[in-house]
């Protein structure tokens, strides 16, 4: 089983780094990346919880990165975790979110909503909340029913309780996980507000800009798309990744380990020889 993109308790995930390799400990040859938003928090157990259960476990990351006409994310892999610059940029971003989570609270507390910053905030164990985990607290006060509903009332753009919030330029995200000896990846390309025709003309740009690769496979993505980027990579010189940007909400429970046609995460890409050696040098 191969899945480059899981989110875990230690972001805005639902389940623990250990929960998410055994997901995988009874399939052959697996290998998984956490690549929580902002924190790597996870990482250590996530690691001893691969090598336990004889699963590859890759350290990764997930940063939000300020792009024209809005917000990209970029993940990274094989990052040294206690690396300085990384783990400031990934302070930054996560101060940023607080503040936007107080704010949020300050408009639903205007409008009357039965909703308390504190008391959310004590009921939480991550280090790093968002909005997923006002949506879990908006579930616990009984005003909708799930996650999917939370963001579609009141959390997505363009809803009562959206507000932007900092992000670092992608220039500089790039820079700090290449620092931390980290490899680069535009996560769910086919997610940025582009015409999918744009796309394509972007990636030599990006290459230009340092990064490394973009994610081919995601639930985003239909097969004939995962074909055309996966050649468009290749062409450019970008490494080609593939994860179900798993978070344990039961909408997603089919995609884990699988692309969005149903068919196994293949071993193919690109980016997994790169992993792997990583993982050999690691010992």
């Amino acid at each position: 089983m191969i899945d480059l993109h899981l989110h875990s308790t230690a972001s805005d995930g639902l389940f623990t780094p250990t929960e998410l390799i055994r997901k995988a400990a009874n399939a052959e040859d697996s290998m998984l990346a956490l690549t929580d938003h902002d924190s790597f928090e996870g990482v250590g157990e996530f690691v001893r919880a691969g090598a336990e259960q004889g699963v590859a476990a890759v350290p990764g990351i997930e940063l939000s990165a300020s792009f024209n006409p809005g917000e990209l994310h970029l993940l990274g892999y094989c990052v040294d975790i206690h690396n300085d610059l990384l783990n400031t940029l990934c302070d930054e971003i996560r101060d940023g979110r607080g503040e936007r989570n107080r704010e949020i609270f300050s408009l639903m507390k205007a409008d009357n909503l039965p909703v308390d910053y504190q008391d959310w905030l004590n009921s939480l164990e991550t280090p790093s909340p968002g909005r997923p985990h006002i949506a879990d607290y908006l579930i616990d006060q009984g005003l909708v029913k799930s996650r999917r509903e939370a963001f579609a009332r009141f959390l997505s753009e363009g809803r009562p309780y959206y507000l932007p919030r900092f992000n670092p330029p992608l220039e500089r995200c790039i820079a700090a996980i290449h620092a931390a000896g980290g490899i680069t990846v535009v996560a769910h390309p086919l997610s940025l507000r582009i015409a999918n025709g744009k796309l394509l003309e972007l990636l030599p740009q990006w290459r230009e800009l340092g990064i490394d690769g973009i994610e081919v496979i995601h639930p985003t993505v239909n097969r004939q798309w995962y074909r055309r980027l996966e050649q468009a990579a290749g062409e450019v010189g970008l490494l080609a990744s593939g994860g179900s940007d798993f978070h344990g909400a039961p909408e997603e429970q089919r995609y884990f380990g699988k692309t969005s046609w149903g068919s196994a995460i293949p071993e193919e890409l690109s980016l997994i020889p790169k992993l792997k050696e990583y993982l050999h040098n690691m010992g």
